[in-house]
């Protein structure tokens, strides 16, 4: 019996251009979009961020892929990318932390031309279709400063999974995973405040469960710079430890519900309300209450 990953890896050898794959998409139908995110696109394409701002990214046989080109760039999590988005053109300095393959950097550095960014990404796989997408647009990798390592609130070497694909690695600091053959399989984490970066004023942080050890790693740079956060958090034993470093900041916080395009109060956590939390100091609510009231195109 065929094993998934050599199922995925003869799957992906069939690989359709985007423009192939969207009038694919256009005679499947809907009953059968599920089943094409398998399929392997190759080549560029392009989505729109905001109207009339593009982005280019180029193919690398990921789900993700799919789903952009045929259902653009609010396919997930729409109300959150929308408030970034707002949020991103009224910051100089910009971390997205846990990068993936880029959307919220590539969005940023769209939709802010003088905007600089930090993209934090470990896992090889992935920070290799970082670079690439920003290769295919004019400017942006000279704006963007590329971190291959996680953050965390210590210094450590993590081991992952080695048969991972781009797009589809999804790493945390609690993996406990064995080296591999060659004991290549890891990613290094480092601590934000000893770094030396310059201030920021908005930050990304999706690090699947880390986010508290992130924060820890941050705080001196938080409490110095009072930026704001947005901060995916899944679990109860997560929003806990988060709940008492946003009472010590003296900062507030929302659930951003991306269902509904709404907001919930962050206390109690209520996980079907939504991933995202937006934290901010009161000085700034004025901002993230604009942002809020923004719709995406």
């Amino acid at each position: 019996m065929i094993s998934p990953q050599a199922r995925l890896q003869l799957i992906r050898k069939f690989s359709f251009t985007p423009t192939q794959y969207k009038w694919l998409s256009r005679m499947a139908g809907p009953a059968m979009a599920r089943k094409l995110n398998y399929l392997a696109i190759k080549g560029k394409y392009t989505v729109e961020v905001l109207p009339k701002v593009p982005i280019t990214l180029m193919a690398h046989k990921s789900g993700l892929d799919n789903r952009l080109i045929t259902q653009g760039f609010y396919f997930s999590e729409p109300y959150s990318k929308a408030i970034w988005l707002r949020l991103v053109q009224q910051a100089h300095t910009i971390l997205d932390v846990g990068a993936n393959i880029g959307q919220y950097t590539l969005s940023a550095l769209a939709a802010n031309p003088q905007a600089q960014v930090h993209a934090f990404e470990p896992i090889p796989a992935n920070m290799q279709v970082v670079q690439t997408n920003l290769a295919q647009n004019p400017g942006f990798a000279q704006r963007c400063t590329l971190h291959a390592y996680a953050l965390s609130n210590k210094e450590q070497q993590i081991f992952y999974p080695a048969h991972w694909q781009a797009g589809y690695q999804i790493g945390s600091i609690f993996s406990k995973e064995a080296p591999n053959a060659t004991g290549t399989n890891y990613f290094e984490t480092k601590i934000f405040d000893s770094l030396g970066l310059p201030p920021f004023q908005l930050a990304k942080i999706d690090v699947e469960t880390a986010e508290e050890y992130v924060l820890r790693g941050m705080q001196q740079s938080i409490q110095a710079h009072r930026p704001i956060l947005l901060v995916e958090i899944l679990k109860p034993n997560v929003h806990e430890p988060i709940a008492a470093m946003i009472q010590a900041w003296g900062y507030q916080w929302l659930q951003v519900d991306d269902v509904n395009q709404t907001t919930h109060p962050a206390q109690p956590f209520v996980k079907a309300q939504g991933d995202n939390f937006l934290l901010f100091p009161p000085e700034k609510e004025d901002m993230v209450r604009q942002a809020l009231h923004t719709p995406h195109s």
